[in-house]
C-alpha cells in the first residue's frame, strides 16, 4: 500500500456513496446557504443572496423552504450572510461544474486525502505497515467520513489543519513555511472558530523552526492577516469576522464541563457512540516520547488538538446544530488517529488490539448503515429530537435511553452523564494502574 492507492481507494469508495447518497437526499442544515452561496459567487461574483432566494435557486438541491440564514448586516444595510465565505469561494467553480453532487464529490476526496496524509506520516515515522494503515483508515473514518457526503466545512478544514502541520513537520525552506502560513491565515475564512487553530500553527511554525523559515512564515501571515482585516472592513466596516454571527450571541451558554462531556458523549453529537476506537487514548494513554524530537512533535500536535478543541467548550453551537455527529471536532480526527495508531505499535495484547479493530468496525459499521439510508436522514441530529440513527438501528430498543442528551439535558440525561463519566474515571484508574497496563500489554 501507497498514499497514492490508498488516496485513489478511499476517494473511490467516498465518491460512489456519495454518488448513490446525494440524489437521493435533500440538502439540509447549513449545506443549502453555504451552496446558495456558491451559486451566487459563480453566477453573480458577489453575496448579496436576495435575489437568489427571491428566484429560490436552492431548489436545484432542496424540495422543501428554504429561509435565508442572515448575520449581522453589511456597513451598507444590505443582508450578509450567517456563514463564513470561505467554503463558498472553494465550491463556487466546482459547483459551476457538477453543482451539489460535484461540491460532494470534491469533499470527499479531501477527507481521502486526510488518510492518505496520515498512512504517509505514520510510514514516514517508522510505524508498521498495518499501523500506518490504521492510521490512514482512522483519520478519513467516522466521525471525519460523515463530512464526505454532506456541505459542510469540516472536510476542508481537517486538511488544511493538517497539511500545515505536515508542512511544517518535513518540509523545508521558505515554500513549506510560506504555505503553511497562508493555510493558516485560509482557516478563519472556513469558520470563525478556526482561527485558534491559526495560531496554532504559528506556535508549530516557532516549534519547527529549524526546518522551516520561520521568516516567511511571519512575512506570509502578517500579509495574510492584513488582507483578512481589510475583507472584513469592506463588509462591516470593523476588522473581524464576528459581523457574521452579529457578534456575541445573547443566548450564549459558556458551560464548558457541559461541553466536554457533551462531545464526549452526547447520544447524538459525541465523538464515542461513533467512534469508540478513540477511547483507548483516555483508558490506555499515549505512547509516551522517549526523544526530544518525539516530545517536540507531541507539543505541536496536541497543541493543534486543544486549538480546536477549546474554542468549542465555549461555543453555544457545540452541539452543532442540524449536522452530522461530532462536527465541531471532528478536524482533530487525523491526530487522534496518529495517537491511536502509535499506540497500535506499542507493547499491545493482541486482545487490546482486537478490541480496537471491532470498535473500528463498528464506526465503519455505522458510517455504512447510515450512507446506504440516504432518505431517512441518520446522519443529521437536531437537538429538539430523538437520535434517527439509533432509532433505525435499533427500533423501540434501549441505546437512545442509555446515552444522555447534553444539548438539552433534564436531570435524568445528568444522571447518565454522571455515571458515564465515573465509569469512564474508574477504567482510566483500572487500565493505567501499573498493574492494569501490565494486563493489557502496554508496559
Amino acid at each position: 500500500m501507497t498514499p497514492l492507492r490508498l488516496f485513489v481507494i478511499l476517494t473511490a469508495v467516498f465518491g460512489s456513496l456519495a454518488t448513490y447518497f446525494v440524489p437521493r437526499m435533500d440538502a439540509s442544515g447549513d449545506e443549502p446557504h453555504y451552496l446558495v452561496m456558491a451559486q451566487s459567487l459563480w453566477r453573480e461574483g458577489d453575496l448579496d443572496l436576495r435575489d437568489n432566494y427571491e428566484r429560490e435557486d436552492w431548489r436545484e438541491f432542496r424540495g422543501g423552504p428554504t429561509d435565508p440564514h442572515y448575520g449581522a448586516p453589511r456597513k451598507d444595510g444590505r443582508p450578509f450572510p450567517g456563514h463564513a465565505p470561505g467554503l463558498p469561494f472553494l465550491l463556487a467553480p466546482i459547483y459551476a461544474l457538477g453543482g451539489r453532487l460535484a461540491c460532494v464529490l470534491f469533499l470527499g476526496a479531501m477527507v481521502a486525502a486526510v488518510g492518505a496524509l496520515a498512512f504517509w506520516i505514520a510510514n514516514r515515522e517508522g510505524l508498521s505497515a498495518g499501523a500506518a494503515l490504521l492510521a490512514g483508515a482512522l483519520a478519513s473514518g467516522p466521525p471525519l467520513a460523515a463530512f464526505a457526503l454532506h456541505v459542510y466545512t469540516e472536510a476542508p478544514s481537517a486538511l488544511a489543519l493538517f497539511s500545515a502541520y505536515g508542512l511544517l513537520r518535513f518540509g523545508h525552506g521558505a515554500w513549506a513555511a510560506g504555505l503553511a502560513a497562508a493555510i493558516a491565515c485560509a482557516l478563519p475564512f472556513l469558520h470563525p472558530r478556526m482561527a485558534v487553530t491559526s495560531l496554532a500553527i504559528a506556535f508549530a511554525a516557532f516549534v519547527f523552526r529549524d526546518r522551516a523559515s520561520l521568516r516567511v512564515f511571519v512575512v506570509v501571515a502578517a500579509l495574510g492577516t492584513v488582507g483578512y482585516a481589510l475583507f472584513w472592513m469592506s463588509i462591516f466596516g470593523s476588522p473581524t469576522s464576528l459581523g457574521v454571527y452579529g457578534g456575541v450571541p445573547e443566548d450564549a451558554a459558556f458551560h464548558p464541563a457541559q461541553a466536554l462531556m457533551g462531545l464526549l458523549m452526547d447520544r447524538a453529537y459525541g465523538l464515542a457512540p461513533v467512534a469508540p476506537a478513540f477511547l483507548a487514548l483516555l483508558l490506555i494513554g499515549p505512547v509516551a516520547p522517549r526523544t526530544a524530537e518525539q516530545t517536540r512533535r507531541g507539543r505541536v500536535e496536541l497543541v493543534l488538538a486543544l486549538a480546536i478543541l477549546l474554542p468549542v467548550l465555549l461555543w453555544r453551537m457545540w452541539w452543532g446544530g442540524q449536522s452530522p455527529p461530532a462536527r465541531l471536532i471532528a478536524p482533530m480526527t487525523p491526530f487522534l488517529a496518529l495517537w491511536l495508531a502509535r499506540l497500535w505499535d506499542g507493547t499491545m495484547q493482541s486482545r487490546v488490539r482486537r478490541l480496537i479493530g471491532a470498535a473500528v468496525a463498528w464506526s465503519y459499521g455505522l458510517f455504512l448503515f447510515a450512507a446506504l439510508q440516504p432518505g431517512r436522514l441518520l446522519f443529521i441530529n437536531k437537538r429538539v429530537r430523538p437520535t434517527r440513527l439509533w432509532d433505525a438501528l435499533w427500533p423501540g430498543g434501549p441505546i437512545d435511553g442509555l446515552l444522555p442528551d447534553l444539548a438539552r439535558p433534564q436531570s435524568s440525561d445528568w444522571i447518565m452523564a454522571t455515571a458515564w463519566t465515573a465509569v469512564l474515571i474508574a477504567l482510566v484508574f483500572l487500565t493505567r494502574w501499573p498493574r492494569g497496563k501490565a494486563a493489557t500489554g502496554l508496559q
